[in-house]
């Protein structure tokens, strides 16, 4: 295990896939939106009805990837904004992208928070998305220190190789 690591981690994406991964069954295989709807109450909320089930698993997985590589530097990158310099330029850009599930939605900025209030370094800015702030630190960086990227956004992968 090397002594210096750079953990780039793309918010966005771990966020998405801890909130699918702990669904209830109901709403992964329900039809219709309101379908989806009818079973909110079951996804994991704390006492105030906040929804928590992506926050809970974002930080578990983080805690055990912290745990196993040992990172000495940790960044975490966010989309906030679907409007990205990309979309400006070429409108169909992801145009067809379903609107996000507002107990998903809810939880972006209570994932932030909380990452925020232990000091991780976090980048987000509505003209750019996660993988433009991962892709950049990791060049700025990558001569000096070992760097890994931990997402599923396979545009990491076509992205590298339009480069």
């Amino acid at each position: 295990m090397e002594d210096n690591l750079l953990l780039i981690i793309d918010g966005s994406s771990l966020l998405s896939t801890q909130f699918y991964g702990n669904l209830p069954r109901e709403i992964l295989f329900a039809k219709t939106q309101e379908e989806k709807e009818k079973y909110y109450y079951k996804i994991m909320q704390n006492s105030k009805g906040v929804y928590t089930n992506a926050v809970y698993g974002f930080f578990r997985t983080l805690l055990r990837i912290i745990k196993e590589q040992k990172p000495s530097h940790l960044v975490v990158t966010w989309d906030i904004s679907r409007d990205t310099f990309r979309r400006k330029l070429y409108p169909e850009y992801k145009a067809q992208r379903s609107e996000t599930m507002l107990p998903l939605k809810e939880q972006f900025e209570l994932c932030q928070k909380a990452l925020g209030a232990v000091g991780v370094c976090q980048l987000m800015d509505e003209n750019f998305e996660a993988d433009d702030f991962s892709g950049t630190v990791a060049a700025l960086f990558e001569k000096e220190i070992p760097v890994r990227i931990l997402t599923k956004d396979n545009d990491y992968l076509h992205k590298m190789f339009q480069l």
